[in-house]
């Protein structure tokens, strides 16, 4: 198999074998009563585990060159940070006018599709607490960067061209948020295909990686924001 092939094996496979691994702790809790609360808010735990593997194998192999880590231009990599925010808030707000435009048809497709629940369940009580909320957040950001924008990106540009990396980076990295229903794998296409621009045009995933824990942080404000809404 070329590398492009065993990346997109890995970056794939990691769905099915996270929807399974749910799907198995989802049966469980049902004979083990207090494992039920632990279902829904571990599930952003568990994809970060899966997510984890997914970075070890393509690490161990070889697959995310240097080149993809550091800057090779200092006015490159500036103007890649100043941009991270704008490629941020680009695919939030989109996802947003989806969510409202859609509204209550919006539903999470995940558990048609690899057995899991509603993974937003998951994410709103992450937001309760601070601390489990921001060590995914945070992981999640670096180790998905990794993957599709370091490895992904590059395998598949090595061997097909940049056209076609950015477009398989884009579609599989918005299926990855199938959890969370068709406005999210729209809006996390447009962000895959704004991040991969910004690491061609830094030369490197850090500017990613600003990108998305930025709009990891638009999530938890907006977030923080409706639940003090709520409690008034």
């Amino acid at each position: 198999m070329t590398a492009s092939s065993i990346v997109l094996t890995i970056s794939v496979g990691i769905l099915p074998c996270y929807g399974i691994m749910m799907m198995i702790i989802d049966r469980v809790s049902k004979k083990l009563l207090f494992l039920e609360p632990w279902v829904v808010d571990r599930a952003a735990v568990v994809y970060l585990v899966f997510l984890a593997i997914g970075n070890v194998l393509v690490v161990v192999r070889g697959f995310i060159p240097i080149d993809a880590i550091v800057f090779n231009a200092w006015w490159r990599a500036l103007l890649s940070i100043l941009l991270a925010p704008v490629v941020a808030i680009v695919p939030y707000l989109f996802e947003l006018l989806l969510s409202s435009a859609i509204g209550s048809a919006e539903r999470a497709t995940l558990a048609m599709a690899v057995f899991i629940r509603d993974a937003k369940a998951s994410v709103d009580a992450l937001i309760k607490r601070r601390g489990i909320w921001w060590t995914v957040a945070i992981g999640t950001a670096l180790m998905e960067e990794l993957l599709f924008r370091g490895a992904l990106l590059h395998a598949v540009w090595s061997e097909h061209g940049v056209l076609f990396a950015i477009l398989a980076n884009s579609i599989i990295f918005g299926l990855h948020h199938v959890a969370f229903g068709i406005n999210a794998i729209l809006a996390k296409m447009i962000a895959g295909f704004l991040w991969s621009l910004l690491v061609l045009l830094g030369g490197s995933i850090i500017a990613a990686v600003v990108a998305h824990l930025f709009f990891q942080y638009l999530v938890w404000r907006r977030s923080q924001r409706i639940r003090g809404c709520h409690a008034v």
